[in-house]
Order: C-alpha cells, then sequence, then structure tokens
C-alpha cells in the first residue's frame, strides 16, 4: 500500500504540472504493483483485491493519461475521492480477510453439543467471512 500512495502523490504532482503521461504511467505502475504483491502473497491469480486495484487503479491510470482533447484536468476533489474510494476497500478487504489480530470469541454450542457452524465445513476461504457466515473463528 505505501508503494501505490507513494506512486499516487507523484502522479497527483505530474497532472498538477501538466504532465499527463508521466502521471498516467505512475498510476499504471502502481496498479501493476498492487497486483502482483497479492498474487505473489495469494498465490491466486484472480485474487479479488488484485483484479480490483488492476481495473480501479488502472483505469485511473488510462484516465489520467488523458488521451483524448475532450478530457480536462482532475481537482482535487477527485483525486481524494479516488485515493478515499482505494484505501477504503483495501482497508475492509485486509480486516475481513484477517488482518487484524483480533479473534473471535468461541462459538456458542448447540442442544447437541456441537458448533451451530459445523455445517459450513470450512467453505469459505477467509476467516472473517467464515465469522460472519458461519459463527466460527476458522476456515479453509
Amino acid at each position: 500500500m505505501i508503494v501505490y500512495v507513494l506512486c499516487y502523490g507523484a502522479a497527483w504532482m505530474f497532472a498538477m504540472s501538466r504532465h499527463p503521461y508521466p502521471a498516467g504511467l505512475c498510476l499504471l505502475g502502481a496498479a501493476l504493483w498492487l497486483y502482483y504483491e497479492d498474487y505473489r502473497r495469494s498465490g491466486n491469480a484472480l485474487h479479488l483485491r488484485a483484479l480490483f486495484a488492476l481495473s480501479f487503479v488502472g483505469g485511473q491510470g488510462l484516465a489520467a493519461l488523458r488521451l483524448s482533447r475532450l478530457s480536462q484536468d482532475w481537482n482535487a476533489m477527485t483525486w481524494l475521492s479516488f485515493l478515499a474510494a482505494f484505501s477504503g476497500f483495501y482497508a475492509v478487504f485486509w480486516y475481513l480477510e484477517g488482518g487484524s489480530e483480533v479473534e473471535p470469541p468461541e462459538p456458542a454450542r448447540g442442544f447437541w453439543g456441537c458448533e451451530a457452524a459445523d455445517l459450513c465445513g470450512g467453505l469459505y476461504p477467509y476467516r472473517a467471512v467464515s465469522r460472519v457466515f458461519c459463527g466460527r473463528g476458522g476456515g479453509a
């Protein structure tokens, strides 16, 4: 995420100084870096956060290139909105993926002495999703 914030700041400065090509290339580089890092960590080429980063930040990079004479410079609110949208998604995904070290309480036992969430059986790949849907701390 640090690479993204640095590239985003550089792209913003390039765009404010009327240099759209370096601005767009900074954002495209950040999109590729974010995709690669999530792919490297998960080993999954279709990782949701990686695909979102590639499409959202990559789309910003293509738009920042200003390839059309009809496009205009973005104002500061546009830049801040895009930064907040992606950072918010990244932070929520990190939390749901189990990035926080907070452990959930023990699940309640059912009438027969087994966990109510035994039906899920590790169906959900992320620990937090299992917590929400199955009421247990683990997952596959």
